[in-house]
């Protein structure tokens, strides 16, 4: 994946910044660029390189994988659990989700809590 230190720093940088605002309705790609401080085409460029996702596939990958995580908690709904993802409503996620893991959140959620 990062090819070298700097790529590496870029990737973990971004990650934090994704996650610590997947709550945050406003968050945009250009205020992670602000954050990061490189310019949307460069930001880009880098990931692309490094990753091969596009910055919008970038931060869905981060998205479905806490909306997975948080699915092991039984506790939480599948609303609540798209909320505290990032995703602006169950139904999306769970569009995005099946789509990327091959199963709904409640399948996978279930095929978790049966394994633990």
């Amino acid at each position: 994946m990062a090819t070298n230190q700097l790529d590496k720093q870029l990737l973990e940088d971004s990650t934090r910044i994704i996650e610590d605002n997947l709550d945050n309705k406003d968050f945009s790609i250009e205020m992670w660029c602000r954050e990061i401080a490189i310019g949307r085409t460069r930001l880009g460029m880098k990931i692309k390189g490094i990753t091969g996702l596009t910055l919008n596939e970038f931060v869905l990958q981060i998205k479905l994988r806490k909306a997975a995580e948080l699915l092991c908690n039984k506790e939480l709904t599948i609303a609540e659990v798209a909320w505290k993802s990032g995703f602006s409503s169950s139904g999306y996620m769970g569009k995005c989700f099946k789509e990327h893991f091959g199963v709904t959140p409640g399948q996978y959620r279930d095929k978790q809590i049966t394994n633990l």
